[in-house]
């Protein structure tokens, strides 16, 4: 809630010239920063006053931000949009297959729900996406539209085997048939970049001590985090 208070803060101070700022010490450690406007502090910002400041900055940035209006708010193409919500969505299937390659994910009953959730989280979605897409391809070649419109119910049988592979809690049937996903999706992808721009996700990278905790962390205070606690301990 601080984090997201010290922007609106940042105009108190400036807007008001009693307002004062009081660095900490580096001495009192990560967690003592404090920030004072008179008698008006940052905890005292109502929640409803962030969203009305978050609305504004937005309605303000799509105002005066350059370039058509899909720069913003996507594709205005629904075929398009729908081929990269598809691209999206290679991210999870990579990382489910990974998990169950790793033996993260080793089947059992805990294990396998996880695969039920993501597949009903993600893999659905993807299917149905699919379905609507397909018949608004038009790909040049009625082998490859046809094709495409095959994949979409054959993504729909994959995810009956995944099911039938977490009831058995079988981690190496839900491998094999994510990995009947993963394959049935990049046909389809490819048989959509004939026509249509298909973009690449990686997946995204777990941010560091530094980056997640920023001001707060240890490393600002040159110090460093000591193993498995939240305690800092210098950095020598």
């Amino acid at each position: 809630m601080l984090a997201a208070a010290v922007p609106v803060c940042a105009l108190l101070v400036l807007a008001a010239p009693a307002a004062s700022f009081m660095p900490p010490a580096r001495t009192a450690g990560p967690h003592s920063l404090t920030m004072s406007t008179g008698s008006r502090s940052a905890d005292c910002i109502s929640r409803r006053g962030l969203l009305t400041t978050a609305v504004a900055t937005v309605t303000a940035a799509a105002v005066v931000a350059p370039g058509p209006a899909h720069a913003l708010f996507g594709s205005s193409d629904p075929t398009q949009t729908s081929i990269e919500e598809l691209a999206r969505y290679t991210v999870q299937v990579d990382k489910l297959i990974s998990d169950l390659k790793s033996k993260n994910l080793k089947g059992g009953p805990e294990d396998s729900l996880v695969v039920f959730r993501t597949m009903k989280t993600y893999f659905d979605p993807l299917q149905a996406t699919m379905a609507k897409a397909a018949p608004t391809l038009g790909l040049a070649g009625q082998e490859q539209q046809e094709r495409a419109v095959t994949l979409s119910l054959l993504m729909k049988g994959h995810l009956l085997e995944l099911t039938a592979a977490c009831t058995a809690q079988n981690a190496g049937e839900q491998l094999k048939e994510t990995e009947e996903v993963q394959e049935t999706l990049e046909e389809f992808l490819k048989l959509a970049g004939t026509k249509y721009k298909i973009p690449t996700y990686a997946p995204p990278r777990s941010a560091t001590p530094a980056e997640y905790y920023g001001a707060f962390g240890c490393e600002a205070w040159g110090q460093k985090r000591m193993p498995n606690s939240n305690s800092c301990e210098p950095d020598v």
